[in-house]
């Protein structure tokens, strides 16, 4: 996984800083150097890097297909598309499904929480191993995270944004720049509960 993601982000420095831990831990993990790694910096590891053990198999139903193609067309034609369904649909599981089967084409999952604009920031500028700091600014972040995904073009690179109901509602106008700065370029799909739809049609009758 630690060789997948700096393929995928460009370097074991970017795999530390999303992994939260020092670059040289990092190479001593891919050199085989693991006499002094303790167990709970793999198990951090790990869980960075979305390492699942084997366990339960999804099926591919009629459900998951339709989804699957709505996030391919996002993918493929670069485009900012919003799911809702109520809760147990399948979202989440065939997101991450998805996301697990297409790793290595540039698609990042992203499960959000109650995050403010500048937490969603953080988060997103970590998973693609950008500089993260108390000092960084916002606009820093968003440039960040745009110059990451727009010299990935040529792999058309797709965004999931789970749960994103759970967004507060000016993280979820930083899209707005997002779409902006990678226009034709980055994919990006939200999902979430018909509560996240509410919301968008209540902010657009506000002209937020």
């Amino acid at each position: 996984l630690i060789s997948l993601e700096k393929e995928r982000l460009g370097s074991n420095a970017k795999v530390a800083r999303k992994c939260g831990i020092s670059e040289g831990t990092i190479s001593q993990m891919v050199n085989n150097n693991w006499t002094l790694i303790a167990d709970s910096m793999w198990q951090k590891v790990a869980t960075e890097l979305g390492y699942r053990p084997q366990g339960w198999q999804v099926v591919e139903t009629r459900t998951m297909r339709s989804m699957w193609g709505i996030v391919q067309n996002a993918k493929n034609n670069s485009m900012f598309l919003a799911l809702t369904d109520d809760a147990g649909f399948g979202k989440s599981t065939g997101l991450k499904t998805y996301a697990s089967q297409h790793y290595n084409e540039s698609v990042f999952y992203v499960e959000c929480r109650e995050w403010a604009k500048r937490e969603f920031l953080m988060n997103l500028a970590k998973q693609v191993g950008a500089e993260v700091s108390d000092s960084v600014t916002n606009d820093s972040l968003l440039l960040a995270i745009s110059a990451f995904f727009n010299a990935r073009r040529n792999q058309r690179p797709l965004l999931i944004l789970d749960q994103a109901n759970s967004l507060k509602a000016a993280a979820l106008r930083t899209l707005i720049t997002l779409f902006n700065q990678c226009e034709d370029v980055l994919g990006v799909v939200i999902a979430g509960t018909p509560h996240l739809e509410k919301m968008m049609i209540a902010d657009a009758r506000r002209d937020r």
